[in-house]
Parts: structure tokens; C-alpha cells; sequence
């Protein structure tokens, strides 16, 4: 079985544990309110309890718990789930501060749901567990989100990235081919939500990067934080004079069933 890439490495995972990223998480483009909906219904109709790996500050938890019967947050981060403490809507999810490879998976749910979460996972260790704790008719439910952007800044965006990011490991790769190829998910079903108009100044965009992988300000040194900023601020601020971006998201939710094998190579 062909490991896991390099990037993905649990080292690089734990930038997300970092105050400063759950501090700018909140600057990432939100879901579009039709995500949560979509997940609601591919429930089974006699188990709607949804489990929610890496769970952030509660994007994805917090709407769907109106929505189904009960959510369960698995979320390690302390920065995170201090974030998430603010959000109206915190206390109708049952929160565990653990990782995804320590949580009990006592129970049986109808969905297991990542978002955005599961290439910093240990797959040997939790593709398993998922499908012990599934409903038969259930399913493993995978939500990746899209990014503002615009042809005339990308690709200078991307160097800027690739010069910059602490995750000098990065190479583009399809998550969802990646664990079909391994053997480790068959997907049924996918959709995208319809298109979500967003807007976001640039100051508030440049927090969100750092609010990725490569981007934490606890790990850049701050000359190296202070070159990034004002790079992407001069590049922006060429083509978006008012200091604003302006375009839509989207989000794309993938369904299937995860493996019960494990021994992937480490």
C-alpha cells in the first residue's frame, strides 16, 4: 500500500493545534448554510447521530446539530474548542477534546463526517474505527471547501505559498482519489452546494492563510510572517483598489464507505 504523501505528515497536522491558527480560523471562507443540509439527509432514517472528526471550532457541527438528532465533536485542539465555546449553539453538541485516534467509538452512528480534516489523520489507525461504528446504511461523509480566487493573482499567490509555507513537503493531490487508490474509501455519492456569494477584505484574507497548514504565525519566524503579509497585501491590493475580494464558494460533500482493513505502510 503506497503511504500516505509527506505533507500530510502528523508533524505538519499539529500546526492546527497552534492558538494563533485557531485565533485566525474564523477568517476562512464559513460552509455554505446548504452543506449542513445536504449532510442531514444522507442520514439513515432510524440512526441520525452524526460523529464529526477534527472538528474546528464547530462549522460544520454546530448548524447540523438542528438538524439530526445528536452530534458528537471530536476536536484535540484546546485553542480550538475555545473558539468554538463562543459560537451560539456550542452546548447542543457533545464535545470530546481528543484526537480521532483516541476517541472510544463506543457508539453507532448513521455518519462520520471530516471536514477538511481527514489527510492529517493517521488512516491505518482510523479508516477502521469509522467503519466499526457506522450504521450499516451509513456513511462516511468527506466536505472540502473552495477558496476565493481570481486568474489574475493566483499563480503569483501559489508562488508566494510555495516560497513561504513552513510545509516545504507540498505537492498537489486529490484526497479523495488518493484514499480510493489505497484502498481505504468507496465513494457512492457526491454534490457541491449551489454557489455562495462572499466577500472578505484583504487583510482578513491574509489571516486566513495563516489559518492553513505552512501558515502558522507560532511556527513562521516574524520576518518571515511581516515578507508574506505585505507580498500578498501589494499583490492583492493591485487588482481589488478597494481593499476588498469579492467572488463566491462553494462546497463540495463526497459519500461512501470507509475500509474496515488496516496495515497501510507508515
Amino acid at each position: 500500500m503506497e503511504p500516505k504523501p509527506k505533507f500530510l505528515a502528523a508533524r505538519y497536522g499539529e500546526q492546527f493545534r497552534d492558538a494563533s491558527v485557531a485565533a485566525a480560523y474564523r477568517k476562512r471562507p464559513p460552509y455554505p448554510a446548504q452543506t449542513s443540509e445536504i449532510i442531514a439527509d444522507l442520514c439513515p432514517r432510524d440512526n441520525r447521530r452524526v460523529l464529526e472528526l477534527g472538528a474546528g471550532t464547530g462549522e460544520i457541527a454546530i448548524p447540523l446539530a438542528t438538524l439530526v438528532d445528536a452530534v458528537d465533536a471530536v476536536e484535540p485542539s484546546e485553542a480550538m474548542m475555545g473558539v468554538a465555546r463562543s459560537m451560539p449553539g456550542f452546548d447542543k453538541v457533545n464535545w470530546h477534546r481528543t484526537s480521532a485516534e483516541e476517541f472510544g467509538y463506543e457508539k453507532r452512528y448513521g455518519l462520520v463526517v471530516c471536514a477538511q480534516c481527514l489527510g492529517w489523520l493517521d488512516w491505518e489507525m482510523v479508516f477502521p474505527k469509522m467503519a466499526s461504528c457506522l450504521h450499516p446504511e451509513g456513511a462516511l461523509v468527506i466536505v472540502e471547501q473552495s477558496e476565493l480566487s481570481d486568474p489574475r493573482w493566483n499563480g503569483e499567490l501559489r508562488r508566494l505559498i510555495s516560497r513561504y509555507s513552513t510545509n516545504q513537503d507540498f505537492v498537489p493531490f486529490d484526497l479523495i482519489e488518493g484514499i480510493t487508490a489505497r484502498g481505504l474509501f468507496n465513494p457512492l455519492g457526491s454534490c457541491r452546494t449551489d454557489p455562495s456569494p462572499f466577500q472578505q477584505s484583504i487583510d482578513d484574507f491574509i489571516d486566513s492563510i495563516h489559518a492553513r497548514n505552512g501558515f502558522s504565525r507560532d511556527r513562521m519566524t516574524e520576518a518571515a510572517c511581516i515578507e508574506f503579509d505585505q507580498a500578498v497585501r501589494h499583490l492583492l491590493g493591485q487588482h481589488h483598489p478597494s481593499g476588498v475580494l469579492q467572488g463566491q464558494i462553494r462546497a463540495s460533500v463526497t459519500w461512501g464507505k470507509p475500509s474496515a482493513k488496516s496495515g497501510l505502510e507508515s
